[in-house]
C-alpha cells in the first residue's frame, strides 16, 4: 500500500490526511510518519497534513499555512532539517508521549 501512495504522490496527486479515532492528534501524527516512511519527503507530509486538509475541507482560508490573519498551533523545534521525522518520547510502559493545546 505505500508504494501505491508513494506513487500518487510522485504523480502529482494531491493527499491529505485525516481520521475519525478517539486520539485524533496521535491517530494523524501516526499517519504522518506513514507516509514518510513510504517515501515522501517530510516537508510534503507537513504540506499534506496542514495546507492540503485545510484546503480540502474548505478550511483554507482559515488554517493550513502560517500566515497573517490565520489561526494556527506552532511548534519549533531545534533540527537543521526535515529529513528525519521526530518522534516523541515513549514512557515507561513504550506509549509514545503527547502534549497538545487543542
Amino acid at each position: 500500500m505505500a508504494s501505491y501512495v508513494k506513487r500518487m504522490y510522485d504523480a502529482g496527486i494531491r493527499l491529505n490526511l485525516g481520521t475519525d479515532a478517539h486520539d485524533a492528534g496521535k491517530a494523524a501524527l501516526s499517519e504522518m510518519l506513514l507516509l514518510h516512511e513510504a517515501g515522501i519527503p517530510m516537508i510534503g507530509v507537513f504540506r499534506i497534513a496542514t495546507l492540503h486538509t485545510a484546503q480540502d475541507i474548505g478550511h483554507g482560508s482559515e488554517y493550513g499555512s502560517i500566515e497573517v490573519g490565520k489561526r494556527a498551533d506552532l511548534i519549533l523545534f531545534r533540527r537543521k532539517s526535515t529529513k528525519q521525522p521526530w518522534r516523541p518520547p515513549r514512557d515507561k510502559d513504550g506509549d509514545q508521549g503527547w502534549s497538545g493545546v487543542g
